[in-house]
C-alpha cells in the first residue's frame, strides 16, 4: 500500500496546496475589493458633504436676499412715516401761525398775502412739503 499511499499524499499534497492557492487569492480579491468599495465610500462621503454645502450656501445666499430685501422695505416704510410725520409737523405748525407769521411765510414762498393756511395746505401739498420744512425749521 505505500505505492497508494504515495499517490494519496500526492493528491492530498496538491490539494493542499491549490486550497492554499485558492485561499490566497480570495484573501487578495477581499483586500481589492475592500479597498475598491473603501474609495467608493470615501467619494460617495464627500459627494454628499459637496452637495449638502451647495444646498446650505444656495439657502443662505437665499435667507441673505430675502434678509436684505425686508430690510430695505422697511428702511422704506420707516423713511416714509418719518416723512408723513414730517408733513403732518409742517402743516400743523403752518395753521398754528399767526396771520403775520403767515404774511410773512407767504412772502418767504412767493404766494399771494389773501390766502389762508388752509388753502395753502389744501392746494399746494406737494409744493409745501419741503419749502415749509426748510422755512418753519431754520
Amino acid at each position: 500500500m505505500n505505492g497508494l499511499e504515495n499517490i494519496v499524499n500526492l493528491i492530498r499534497s496538491d490539494a493542499e496546496r491549490d486550497c492554499s492557492e485558492i485561499s490566497a487569492k480570495a484573501s487578495d480579491d477581499c483586500i481589492l475589493i475592500k479597498t475598491e468599495y473603501s474609495k467608493k465610500e470615501q467619494d460617495e462621503y464627500w459627494t454628499l458633504i459637496n452637495d449638502g454645502t451647495k444646498v446650505a450656501e444656495q439657502r443662505l445666499k437665499s435667507l441673505n436676499n430675502l434678509a436684505a430685501t425686508e430690510s430695505r422695505k422697511q428702511v422704506m416704510t420707516m423713511q416714509q412715516e418719518m416723512a408723513n410725520e414730517a408733513f403732518n409737523l409742517a402743516i400743523t405748525k403752518l395753521l398754528e401761525l399767526t396771520d403775520d407769521e403767515f404774511s410773512i411765510l407767504l412772502r418767504k414762498l412767493s404766494l399771494p398775502p389773501n390766502i389762508s393756511a388752509e388753502d395753502v395746505v389744501s392746494q399746494h401739498k406737494d409744493r409745501l412739503n419741503s419749502k415749509v420744512l426748510a422755512i418753519l425749521f431754520d
